[in-house]
């Protein structure tokens, strides 16, 4: 019978009976034919290396804790430069987009001008056309027989 009081998985190994499964590793004071002093010199001994095992285990834990927090603070670390410098080269492309759009601009409040002008020699140049042809005998800026102007 084990703990509990119902049949269980027994072993017997030499004269003693052991529990099997997690607790089979402690040895029982008195149930491996040894003297009880003795058992419990192993049982001792046996703890003793279960716990430098459990300490061990706890160590690599923290140590892989470390690591892990390390490589995460470098990591957000990259991350925040690559933000920054992102950020800083969209604010100097914001500023070249702002610099040529001024151009553009200027380019095309210059070039008003300029193209009321060619379309203001263009309208001369075809009532001149129409002037030489006979076609009309209204000059620009001419009256014609009605007493309005004709700019065509």
């Amino acid at each position: 019978m084990n703990r509990s009081g119902t049949a269980g998985s027994q072993t017997r190994t030499g004269t003693g009976s052991h529990d099997s499964g997690p607790d089979s590793r402690f040895l029982r004071p008195g149930t491996d034919g040894l003297d009880p002093e003795s058992a419990r010199g192993r049982t001792a001994a046996q703890l003793r290396d279960l716990v430098s095992s459990i300490n061990l285990e706890k160590l690599q834990s923290q140590e892989l804790l470390s690591s892990f927090k390390s490589d995460f603070i470098e990591i957000m670390t990259r991350g925040d430069k690559l933000i920054v410098d992102l950020s800083s080269e969209i604010t100097a492309n914001r500023l070249m987009l702002q610099k040529q759009s001024a151009k553009i601009n200027s380019s095309l409040a210059s070039l008003s001008p300029q193209l009321a002008e060619v379309v203001a020699h263009l309208k001369r140049a075809g009532d001149v056309k129409k002037g030489e042809g006979g076609k009309s005998s209204s000059r620009k800026g001419e009256s014609s027989s009605d007493g309005k102007r004709r700019w065509f």
